[in-house]
């Protein structure tokens, strides 16, 4: 084992080499529904991550004309809260299992995996529920009374990367 306690046969690689960061959909409160209507689509927001799971309870809708084609959520995504005035909160993440064509909000991130790079996508989402992640997001998380997870921040994760 190495002294990160990963196998020596495993490499380490930043995590922007592996995927990229895709910024939430931002939006006006008079713009959202809480009802499904047509030409509109479901904001998944930080209150729909549950431990390490997407909920979709109390959905928002928004116009989908509003939401660029990269912000559509695709299996294998990450979804990460970048905000919030917890710190149990901001970082918290799930992997998005392709149940439903949905959005994310702008208090959300989303890391989206170069597959070419990461074949098993399943592992990554582990990896955003690890010990050494939570800690790692709780010791960068700042703010006044908004907690904020900044890209900059996720840009110094180091992602284990076990051999094929």
């Amino acid at each position: 084992m190495s002294e990160l306690g990963i196998p020596e046969s495993w490499t380490l690689t930043k995590l922007f080499n592996a995927c990229r960061n895709i910024r939430g959909v931002t939006y006006k409160k008079q713009e959202a529904s809480g009802t499904e209507q047509k030409s509109m689509i479901a904001i998944l927001r930080a209150n729909n991550i549950d431990n390490g799971v997407i909920n979709y309870k109390s959905l928002v809708y928004i116009p989908l004309k509003q939401v660029r084609e990269e912000q559509i959520l695709k299996k294998g995504d990450i979804i990460i809260a970048m905000s919030s005035g917890s710190i149990k909160v901001v970082g918290k993440a799930a992997q998005f299992d392709d149940f439903k064509k949905v959005s994310f909000g702008a208090f959300c991130g989303v890391i989206r995996l170069n597959i070419d790079e990461c074949k098993d996508i399943g592992f990554w989402g582990w990896f955003f529920q690890s010990a050494r992640y939570r800690s790692y997001i709780s010791s960068v998380a700042r703010g006044a009374n908004i907690k904020n997870l900044l890209k900059s921040h996720l840009e110094n994760i180091t992602l284990p990367i076990p051999p094929l």
